[in-house]
């Protein structure tokens, strides 16, 4: 085929004919939990984590001609289909009759706040879905809101660090927003650190990243090791040190508060 202008076959040119089975499994599972947030923000990425029993007698295929897949939608609150498919993960292997499987599986939530339904089905190229075809899929009320950044930190930053040194601090941070931070997807959320001279010019915009242990959710709180650097040239600095979404803000931008320190900076 040159895209645009013709197949060739339609040109006089000869074409190769295949037959292909394409066998259907009974469509067959049972959803037995789903692990989602349940407050999501408008356009960003989180991770869902079915988990499926194959309850037929078919193995589901993983690859070939017709392999089953997990897939997603969004409902709006009239139920009717905001984005088809939000998302299709392959399986991680064949699976058969009674067994189950949790698999992770990113997905993007819609851009305008309100009330949806994510639905979570499996599906079959080229066959069909399997709701379509009787099993009933795992249905989630999610609320999708415009982000809010707020992170409250405790806990005291030295009063002096050496130059050029790794340096940790142990603080406990409590997420004061209503969105769960996560820790993977397109956009996780890091503790990091800045560095200002004395004026309160920039020295170190983009400090180490700290990784968040498990995703925190709305009012819980972690303590955990934060990670930094010094400057290299001894002097009085200003650390400041705060929750950044990757791609997206640092939380001070948005109104959360930094936690703050003089430092002096010692060769």
């Amino acid at each position: 085929m040159q895209e645009g202008v013709t197949w060739f076959a339609q040109r006089g040119s000869p074409y190769l004919d295949v037959f292909v089975e394409v066998i259907a499994v009974d469509f067959k599972a049972h959803f037995s939990s789903t692990e989602a947030t349940r407050t999501m923000a408008t356009g960003l990425t989180y991770t869902v984590r079915p988990t499926i029993v194959n309850v037929g007698a078919s193995t589901w295929p993983k690859s070939g001609f017709d392999p089953v897949r997990v897939g997603a939608h969004w409902l709006d609150a009239g139920g009717s289909p905001v984005v088809w498919d939000a998302a299709r993960v392959d399986l991680p292997k064949d699976v058969g009759p009674q067994e189950s499987i949790t698999l992770p599986m990113d997905l993007r939530a819609p851009d305008q706040a309100g009330a949806y339904t994510l639905v979570v089905d499996l599906v079959q190229d080229g066959v069909g879905w399997f709701a379509e075809k009787g099993t009933l899929p795992a249905k989630l009320p999610i609320t999708v809101a415009p982000p809010t950044f707020r992170a409250a930190f405790s806990g005291a930053l030295p009063a002096g660090v050496q130059s050029g040194a790794v340096t940790s601090v142990t603080l406990t941070v409590r997420n004061d927003g209503p969105f769960a931070w996560p820790i993977d997807g397109d956009h996780p959320v890091h503790i990091a650190h800045h560095w200002r001279d004395a004026a309160g010019n920039l020295v170190v915009w983009d400090g180490f990243r700290t990784d968040l242990p498990r995703e925190i959710q709305p009012g819980e709180t972690v303590q955990l090791a934060v990670w930094f650097f010094g400057p290299r040239r001894p002097g009085t600095y200003v650390l400041e040190i705060d929750a950044v979404q990757e791609d997206i803000t640092w939380f001070a931008e948005r109104g959360s508060s930094a936690v703050r320190a003089n430092v002096e900076v010692t060769p």
